[in-house]
C-alpha cells in the first residue's frame, strides 16, 4: 500500500512502522469497512487489549467542520482513545475519549499539535508513539484521556438521566413510569434511532407509517406506537414487547422528552445541544454492553438505590466488554468457528453477541459473510438461559443487532425479518430446571463445545437461594456463594472436550475454610485442566456493583498444561487499567501451581497468586521451623477469642462487666490507655462472653488492617472489647505477663505478620482489608522460650515507643521489625523479602498504588542492582569466577524503560553510566519488537534478560514495582536458571 509521504514519515518516526513494514498491531489495508463512515482512516493501530489509535491523512489543511466530524466518528468507535490527523504541514492528536461538544470545532479536544519536522516528531514519539503506548508511559503522563468520557459510558449516563426523569414523580406533568416501562420505551426508541442512522429505516418509510418525520413521530403516542408496532411485526415480537401497562401509562409528555433528547435537546435544561452519538459508527458489541449495564445499574438517587439493591440481592453484575473479550479469546480463540456456545446465566447476552461475531468471522476469515451463514450460525450455535424475561428480551435485541451489523446488505427489507429466537435459542427459566419443562426441553440432552458466563456471585439471603433440584445429588458448594452451582449445572451440557470460561466470585478460591476449600478443589478436579485469572486487584473498578472481587475460571482450554498443573494469572492494578479498562500483565504475573499441592494446602492458591518464589521459599522455611500462634496460645492455656456482641438479638446479662472500660472500633493503639475509654454501661447484650476473656494483660487484634499492618494493641488492665476485635488474655500466664503481652503484640504488629497475611489470609489482598480469626492463629511464631528470652526484650521496648506515639513513629516501627526479624532468625535476603511483602500489602491503598507505578530513580535502581549482584556473585564465587559489576544506564526520567547492564570481570560495584548511541537506538525500538503471546485481551509488559558473552542486560518498564530490592533477588534467581538451562542444552 502506497502511503502519503507525510503519513509514512509520521508512522516511522513514532514507531508505528519499522522501516517500510508495519509494526505489530498496525493495519494499513483491509480496514473494517463498517467503521469508516466519514472518517475513512488511513491506518489503525491496536494494542493487545484492543484499544486503537486511528490515523487520518489530510492532503490539505482540513476544515474545522471536517476535524469535528472525524473526531466525532473516532469517539463513536468507543475503544479509540487517540485520533491522529496528519497533513503535510503538521500533526494533531485529538482526545477521542472526550465527548464531542461541537459540530464545527474540535479544538477543545486537541491534545497536541506539532510541525512535521524531525525534532518535533521525536517529541511526539516520546508523548504518544508506539513505545509510549505499549509501555504505559502515555497513561502515566497524560491524565486528560479518561475512559469516563468514552462513548458507551456517556450514552449510558444519558440513558440513566432520561430514565430518572421518566421514573421520578414531579419531573413531568404526566405520571411517572415504572422502571420496566421506561426501559422498554428507551430501548425501543434507541433502536429506532439505530435503524435510522444505519439507513435501514428510511425517512420515506417513516413518513409512510406516520405521516411525519422521525422526531415528530417519536414525540406523539399514536405515531410512535405505530412505528413501534412496525418494529414488533418486523422482528416477530421478540424485541421489547409492548405491554398493557405501557400502553396505558406512557403519555405524549414522556415521548416528547425521549424524542427531544434523541434530537439533541438536553433532557435537564431543555436547551439545544449536540447529539454526539452515531449508531452507524458505534461498534455493536458496545451497544450490547450498554444495554446490559443499563438493565443492571442507574445513575440517579431513587432509581440507583433500588437497582443496586436488586443487583446485590440477585448477585447479578454487568460484564465489562474487556472481560468478555478475555474469556472468548481463550475458549473460542482461533478455532474454525464450528462450535456451539451456551450461557445458562446469559443476562443481556453480552457473551453471546460477541461469540456470534467471532464465529461468523472465523467461518469467513477475510471474505464477507452471507446472510444465510450469519443466521444459520445464530440458529445452530448460540444459546442462552436467564430467569429474567427482560434480560432475555435484551439478549434477543442484542443478537438481532449483531446479525444486522454482520449482514452484507442490511438495508434490504428481508434483512430485518427474523425467526423468533426466544424459546428456540434463548430461554426464560431457572438455570437449574429450565430443561425439564416447556420450551427449555429443547436443550435437555444437548451438549455444547463452549460454556461461558458471569453467573450470580453473591448470596442475597434465603429468597435468592439457588433452586437445585431435590431429586439430584447436590455437589460440594461453598457457603453464601452462588456461582459454583451454576458451573456444576453447566456440566450437564458439556462433553469431555467442552471448554469453560466463567467469571466467578474470587473469595472462595482463596479461602482457607475447610468446606469452601473442599468445594473449590472438587470443582477444579472435575474441570481439570484449569487456569485461574485473578482480577482481585481490580475489584473496586471492574465490578463496582458487586462489592466483591472476581476471578475467571478457564477449563479445558488448550494449552493449559497437564491435568496436575494449575496456571494462575495475577492481573495487577495499573494506570492503564484505571484509565482505559485494559488488562496489563508481565511474565512474572503468570505462575503455575500443582493441583495436588493445592488440594493438600488450602492457602497455596493465595500464596501463588500474591507471592514470589522467594516468598514461597521463606514461608515454607518458617512453617517448618516455627510454631504457630494457635499452638503457642494452647501452651499458655489461653486462646484468641472474638469480643462481645453488643448489637440487638438475644438479651443476656453482662453481670459485673458493665463498669469495665469498652474498646470500640477506631480506638485501638499499640499500648491501650484504659483511662481514655468510656465504660461499657450496658446491663444486657447479645453475646457477653465471660469475664475471664477480658482480664488483662490483653493482646488485642482488630479485624481491620491499618496501613497494611494488622491493628494490634496491648492493654495491661481489664477492658471489654467488641466483636470487631480478637483478644488474648494472659491473666493466667506465669512469669512477667505484661512483658510477654508486649512481645507477642509486637510480633503480631510486625511486618512479618503483614507479609504473612498478604500471602495467606482469606480476605486481605483479595477482598476486604480484614483479618479472620483463622488468619491470625495460623501465623508462624517463635516459641514461648524464645519470646521470653532476653533477645526478645527489644520488641517490648519498640512497642512502648509506639505506645508513646500512638503507633505512628516510623523509626519505632523499623526498630520493631528488626527486633522481630532477629528472633525469627531471618537472613538479610529474607528481611528484604518480608519488607517487600509489606510494600505490596500497602498497594491495597490507592496512594501506595500510584507510588508503585511512578518511574524508578537512579537511587531506587541501585539497591535492586546490589541485591542482583549479591546473588549472582555468590554463584560466581562458588564457581571460582570473577564477579559482575552493575552499570545503570542513565536514561531520561520519563523514559518508559529502565536498563541495567551486568558485566563480568569486575569487583561487584554499582555505578551509573551513559548509554552509547548504538544501545540507545536499540532501546528506542526494543518495545516495538518484543511480542509476548499471551492473549489478545492482555497488554503484555516487557521484562527482558538479554544474555551475552560476559554480560547480561535487564530491561523492564520504569515503574518502581519492577525494581525493588527483593525483585532484584528474584530476577537474579531467574537469570541463574536461564544460565543453567542454557548450559544443560
Amino acid at each position: 500500500m502506497n502511503l502519503p509521504a507525510a503519513l509514512l514519515h509520521t508512522l516511522q518516526g513514532t514507531g508505528f512502522m519499522i522501516g517500510n513494514d508495519p509494526a505489530p498491531g498496525l493495519t494499513l489495508d483491509k480496514l473494517e469497512p463498517k467503521s469508516q463512515n466519514d472518517l475513512h482512516p488511513d491506518a489503525i493501530w491496536h494494542d493487545r487489549s484492543r484499544l486503537k489509535v486511528v490515523f487520518k491523512y489530510a492532503p490539505n489543511e482540513p476544515l474545522d467542520s471536517d476535524l469535528a466530524s472525524w473526531h466525532r466518528d473516532a469517539w463513536n468507535l468507543g475503544l479509540v482513545p487517540l485520533l491522529w490527523v496528519v497533513s503535510p504541514q503538521d500533526i494533531r492528536i485529538y482526545n477521542a475519549y472526550q465527548r464531542p461538544i461541537s459540530y464545527e470545532d474540535a479544538n477543545k479536544h486537541l491534545l497536541k499539535r506539532v510541525e512535521l519536522v524531525d525534532h518535533k516528531l521525536a517529541t511526539l514519539d516520546d508523548y504518544a508513539g508506539r513505545l509510549a503506548m505499549t509501555s504505559g508511559r502515555f497513561w502515566l503522563t497524560e491524565d486528560r484521556v479518561r475512559r469516563e468520557g468514552r462513548v458507551d459510558l456517556q450514552l449510558l449516563r444519558d440513558l440513566h438521566g432520561l430514565e430518572t426523569r421518566l421514573c421520578t414523580e414531579g419531573q413531568l406533568p404526566a405520571k411517572e413510569l415504572s422502571t420496566d416501562v421506561a426501559q422498554g420505551l428507551l430501548g425501543r426508541s434507541i433502536f429506532v434511532r439505530y435503524l435510522a442512522d444505519r439507513k435501514i429505516l428510511q425517512p420515506d418509510r417513516v413518513r409512510q407509517l406516520c405521516n411525519c418525520d422521525l422526531r415528530s413521530a417519536l414525540g406523539h403516542h399514536e405515531s410512535a406506537y405505530r412505528l413501534f408496532e412496525w418494529i414488533r411485526s418486523t422482528f416477530n415480537g421478540d424485541l421489547f414487547p409492548i405491554t398493557t401497562e405501557e400502553q396505558e401509562t406512557v403519555q405524549d409528555e414522556h415521548l416528547q422528552l425521549v424524542s427531544e433528547t434523541l434530537a439533541g435537546v438536553h433532557p435537564d435544561t431543555g436547551q439545544g445541544s449536540l447529539w454526539a452519538y452515531r449508531f452507524d459508527v458505534i461498534p455493536i458489541e458496545l451497544i450490547s454492553s450498554i444495554y446490559e449495564q443499563f438493565v443492571h445499574t442507574a445513575n440517579s438517587t431513587n432509581v440507583k438505590t433500588a437497582k443496586k439493591k436488586k443487583a446485590k440481592k440477585e448477585g447479578v453484575h454487568y460484564t465489562p466488554i474487556s472481560v468478555v473479550n478475555l474469556v472468548l479469546d481463550e475458549v473460542i480463540g482461533e478455532s474454525d468457528g464450528d462450535v456451539s456456545v451456551l450461557d445458562i446465566s446469559c443476562g443481556s447476552g453480552v457473551f453471546l453477541v460477541e461469540a456470534l461475531r467471532r464465529l461468523v468471522r472465523l467461518k469467513t476469515r477475510q471474505a464477507l459473510p452471507t446472510r444465510a451463514l450469519i443466521r444459520e450460525t445464530l440458529k445452530k450455535q448460540i444459546f442462552g438461559v436467564d430467569k429474567s424475561e427482560a434480560a432475555i428480551r435484551i439478549a434477543s435485541f442484542s443478537l438481532y443487532l449483531a446479525v444486522i451489523e454482520l449482514d452484507p446488505d442490511a438495508t434490504r427489507a428481508e434483512a430485518l425479518r427474523f425467526e423468533p429466537i426466544v424459546g428456540r435459542n434463548l430461554f426464560v427459566g431457572d438455570a437449574f430446571d429450565f430443561d425439564r419443562s416447556g420450551e427449555g426441553r429443547r436443550l435437555a440432552e444437548k451438549k455444547f463445545d463452549v460454556i461461558v458466563g458471569n453467573p450470580r456471585w453473591t448470596y442475597g439471603g434465603k429468597d435468592s437461594k439457588i433452586n437445585w433440584p431435590a431429586d439430584r445429588e447436590s455437589p460440594l458448594l461453598p457457603p453464601r456463594s452462588q456461582d459454583f452451582a451454576f458451573v456444576w449445572r453447566s456440566m450437564d451440557f458439556a462433553h469431555v472436550g467442552t471448554r469453560f470460561g466463567v467469571v466467578m466470585h474470587a473469595t472462595p478460591f482463596f479461602s482457607r475454610f475447610e468446606k469452601t476449600s473442599r468445594a473449590r478443589d472438587a470443582l477444579i478436579k472435575a474441570l481439570s485442566p484449569v487456569a485461574i485469572v485473578n482480577l482481585s486487584a481490580l475489584r473496586n473498578e471492574l465490578f463496582p456493583t458487586a462489592g466483591h472481587p472476581a476471578v475467571i475460571l478457564l477449563a479445558r482450554v488448550h494449552p493449559l498444561g497437564s491435568e496436575d498443573e494449575l496456571p494462575i494469572v495475577a492481573v495487577p492494578w495499573t494506570p492503564r487499567f484505571s484509565r482505559t479498562g485494559a488488562f496489563e500483565i508481565a511474565p512474572s504475573d503468570v505462575r503455575t501451581a500443582n493441583v495436588s499441592n493445592v488440594a493438600s494446602s488450602p492457602e497455596l492458591l493465595k500464596v501463588m497468586s500474591m507471592g514470589t518464589p522467594r516468598d514461597r521459599l521463606l514461608l515454607r522455611r518458617m512453617e517448618a521451623s516455627a510454631t504457630t500462634l494457635r499452638l503457642l496460645l494452647r501452651e499458655l492455656g489461653t486462646d484468641l477469642i472474638a469480643g462481645m456482641h453488643t448489637h440487638e438479638g438475644d438479651r443476656n446479662s453482662t453481670g459485673d462487666m458493665s463498669n469495665l472500660p469498652l474498646l470500640v472500633a477506631g480506638s485501638l493503639k499499640p499500648v491501650v490507655n484504659v483511662a481514655s475509654l468510656s465504660a461499657l454501661g450496658l446491663e444486657q447484650v447479645h453475646r457477653p462472653r465471660t469475664r475471664a476473656v477480658f482480664e488483662g494483660p490483653l493482646v488485642l487484634v482488630g479485624e481491620g488492617i491499618r496501613n497494611a499492618r494488622p491493628a494490634v494493641g496491648v492493654s495491661k488492665e481489664n477492658l471489654v472489647y467488641t466483636h470487631s476485635f480478637y483478644g488474648v488474655s494472659l491473666s493466667s500466664a506465669t512469669g512477667e505477663r505484661v512483658e510477654l503481652a508486649l512481645r507477642l503484640g509486637g510480633v503480631l504488629l510486625s511486618s512479618v505478620s503483614a507479609w504473612h497475611a498478604l500471602l495467606t489470609a482469606s480476605e486481605f489482598g483479595v477482598n476486604k482489608r480484614k483479618l479472620l480469626r483463622q488468619d491470625v492463629v495460623d501465623l508462624p511464631t517463635p516459641s514461648l522460650s524464645v519470646l521470653r528470652s532476653a533477645d526478645a526484650g527489644r520488641i517490648s521496648d519498640a512497642m512502648k515507643k509506639l505506645g508513646d506515639s500512638n503507633g505512628f513513629d516510623s523509626d519505632a516501627l523499623a526498630e520493631l521489625d528488626e527486633a522481630v526479624f532477629d528472633i525469627y532468625k531471618l537472613d538479610p535476603h529474607e528481611r528484604l523479602v518480608v519488607r517487600d511483602g509489606l510494600d505490596r500489602a500497602k498497594r491495597e491503598y490507592k496512594s501506595f498504588r500510584q507510588e508503585a507505578e511512578a518511574a524508578a530513580t537512579i537511587g531506587q535502581l541501585e539497591p535492586y542492582a546490589s541485591m542482583f549482584l549479591s546473588v549472582m556473585n555468590a554463584w560466581q564465587g562458588a564457581l571460582d569466577r570473577e564477579p559482575f559489576d552493575a552499570q545503570i544506564l542513565n536514561l531520561r526520567p520519563d523514559a518508559p524503560l529502565r536498563v541495567i547492564r551486568f558485566t563480568s570481570g569486575g569487583s561487584g560495584t554499582v555505578r551509573c553510566v551513559e548509554a552509547d548511541s548504538d544501545l540507545k537506538r536499540v532501546l528506542a525500538r526494543i518495545g516495538e519488537r518484543i511480542h509476548l503471546e499471551i492473549t489478545q485481551s492482555f497488554a503484555a509488559v516487557r521484562e527482558l534478560r538479554v544474555h551475552g558473552d560476559g554480560e547480561l542486560l535487564v530491561i523492564k518498564p520504569s515503574a518502581r514495582r519492577y525494581w525493588t530490592p527483593a525483585t532484584g533477588l528474584n530476577d537474579a534467581d531467574s537469570s541463574l536458571g536461564d544460565s543453567l538451562s542454557a548450559d544443560s542444552q
